[in-house]
């Protein structure tokens, strides 16, 4: 089936920027930037297209990237991109919230109550701003999601 090749196509896709966060560029041409836009396409994409493959693909991002602790926070280049990485966090809790079922309820949940912890790690101001706007937008989804089971 279709399925597998595009999973294997977004593993590769992550695979690389998180060797690009890591100061692993094997000689590669392609910024960090480029990577990241590439990744939030691809996630818009699958926001809007839905369907079971959009949404496994969408749910296992937000898992990364809704966790403060995940090693893509972490990477040697990571604290330079993490305006980038949390642009993925909102589009995938953005795309996340379109399927709208109880365990996506409860995925929001846990990156909310890591708001702390994600703000403990940056004093950019920018990057804090976007923070509290998709904590913003975390909470209003799950108020209307518990109000609209």
């Amino acid at each position: 089936g279709i399925r597998e090749p595009i999973f294997k196509k977004m593993r590769a896709i992550h695979r690389k920027t998180k060797e690009m966060l890591n100061g692993i560029d094997n000689g590669s041409p392609i910024p960090i930037r480029y990577l990241l836009s590439l990744e939030r396409e691809c996630y818009i994409f699958f926001s809007l297209v839905g369907g079971s493959i959009g949404h496994r693909i969408l749910s296992g991002a937000v898992r990364e990237y809704g966790n403060p602790g995940s090693e893509i926070y972490h990477l040697a280049r990571s604290g330079r991109a993490l305006k980038g990485l949390i642009q993925l966090l909102r589009v995938t809790v953005r795309g996340l919230g379109r399927f709208g079922d109880a365990a996506d309820l409860t995925l929001l949940k846990e990156v909310k109550a890591a708001d702390a912890a994600f703000e403990s790690q940056t004093k950019d101001e920018g990057v804090r701003y976007a923070l509290d706007g998709v904590m913003k937008w975390i909470g209003r989804a799950i108020e209307h999601g518990e109000s609209h089971p």
